[in-house]
């Protein structure tokens, strides 16, 4: 199942009007998770780097997952502020996923596609 905002809608509110925060991204269980900076772009390139950083209470194992690669070297700041920079190396789809405690699979919060 896919939720989220309608790109065309994002990008008219974009041109139209002054944004200042990011929406807020619940997870799958009802978490809260504040996003500082992704990529706002679903189309991502190979050999760019692309920053994430947002906070979240979850307890669980984040994870970028590209193809075969993981990204899994968060610094965690003050707040629970979570934070890394990738360069993906592989194309298709690239995950931003946490693993809950008392949990085997990943559950994903976002999805891009990297060409």
């Amino acid at each position: 199942k896919e939720v989220g905002v309608d790109a065309d809608e994002l990008l008219t509110i974009i041109k139209d009007q002054q944004i200042n925060a990011l929406p807020i991204i619940f997870g799958g269980k009802g978490e809260i998770c504040k996003v500082n900076t992704i990529p706002m772009t679903y189309n991502l390139k190979i050999g760019n780097s692309y920053s994430f950083s947002f906070c979240s209470k979850i307890e669980g194992e984040w994870a970028i997952i590209n193809g075969g690669k993981w990204y899994t070297n968060w610094e965690i700041g003050k707040d629970n502020v979570y934070s890394i920079s990738i360069t993906p190396v592989e194309k298709g789809e690239i995950s931003l996923c946490v693993q809950f405690k008392g949990d085997n699979s990943y559950t994903e919060y976002i999805r891009y596609i990297c060409d």
